[in-house]
């Protein structure tokens, strides 16, 4: 669902390296140009408002640890306000203390993806519940939903995921 939501760009780099003379079907191959998909530069925001329980928040973790694979993901914090943004880095503990607690608001993360974010990610992965505010206008970049409950979610843009939580 990732490649659907998010379109990849192929980049063309310059490599001057020579082929792995190991694999007999490369050698005679000169180098020059690696056409390779570059890894998608995402936000995920997690909604840590007081709506949002424990196994959730978990299991939203265990995704993103997921996403990180496939993915430079940018972690931020919001509930009604975005509390910490901060790069995911395989050394950091996703299991820890999320910041929050309060009302729910996606007006605040959704800005900085339409705002700074919009020039250094190619989308935003929105973990919620989807109780809250709506914002007016839609960010700048692609938006994915990712809900952890089978109750109806209308949003007026992005694709919509259901999360399955025990």
């Amino acid at each position: 669902s990732l490649r659907e939501a998010f379109p990849r760009r192929r980049l063309i780099h310059p490599d001057y390296l020579k082929p792995n003379r190991r694999f007999p079907t490369r050698i005679g191959e000169i180098p020059g140009r690696t056409r390779r998909p570059p890894k998608p530069a995402v936000l995920a925001v997690i909604d840590t408002s007081g709506s949002m329980g424990v196994d959730a928040l978990t299991q939203i973790a265990l995704e993103i640890a997921e996403l990180g694979r496939h993915a430079r993901v940018t972690i931020v914090e919001s509930d009604a306000a975005v509390h910490r943004m901060y790069p995911l880095t395989s050394d950091r503990d996703l299991g820890g203390p999320f910041v929050g607690g309060g009302d729910t608001d996606f007006t605040p993360a959704l800005a900085i993806a339409g705002g700074r974010g919009a020039a250094n990610h190619e989308g935003i992965v929105y973990f919620t519940d989807g109780r809250g505010e709506m914002p007016s206008m839609p960010p700048s970049i692609p938006a994915l939903w990712v809900i952890t409950h089978e109750d109806p979610f209308l949003p007026r843009f992005g694709k919509i995921v259901r999360l399955p939580v025990d």
